[in-house]
């Protein structure tokens, strides 16, 4: 597990998750849908990170958290990356392909979080509609319960102001 130095609690990261030799980490609809029931099994009761973005591509998940309790992400990332390996093998045969791939934590400055939930957001081509994407949450009221919208909201208003700041950055 690749350790990522002191993580403070207040402070907002971006992380990265890619497969072992950059294959496909998600290859089918149930893939995705996994994927998904991992951060609802993490994150649901989690007092401790709080999920604001997140987009699942084939080839690599990107998340926007918040932690409020010190070094809480390495653990959530290491849990993450262990069940979904172990999945992984169990469908595929394939040993390690999260644990083996490379995973970026970078910090993101308070004033910085509505542009990395944008570039989160707008990672597929059908942004608007891409199904495994927390902008549906944001601009749809599909929100799941471990997903967070009060970090993007308290700073933009209202869910249509997002849609506005998401759409006018990606039309330029």
């Amino acid at each position: 597990m690749q350790q990522y130095g002191s993580v403070k609690s207040g402070e907002y990261f971006q992380i990265e998750i890619y497969g072992n030799q950059e294959k496909a980490i998600l290859k089918d609809d149930d893939d995705y849908s996994y994927f998904l029931s991992i951060l609802n099994k993490f994150l649901l009761d989690n007092n401790a990170v709080d999920l604001i973005a997140y987009c699942l591509k084939d080839d690599g998940v990107h998340m926007l958290l918040y932690q409020s309790i010190d070094d809480c992400i390495d653990s959530l990332v290491g849990n993450i990356r262990r069940d979904y390996d172990e999945y992984f093998f169990n469908k595929y045969g394939s040993k390690d392909v999260l644990n083996s791939g490379s995973c970026v934590v970078s910090k993101v400055d308070e004033s910085l979080i509505m542009k990395a939930s944008k570039n989160i957001h707008i990672i597929p081509e059908d942004w608007l509609d891409y199904p495994y994407s927390s902008i549906r949450a944001y601009l749809y009221d599909d929100t799941p319960e471990w997903l967070n919208k009060d970090h993007i909201v308290d700073l933009c208003g209202t869910t249509e102001n997002y849609y506005s700041f998401v759409s006018r950055i990606v039309a330029k």
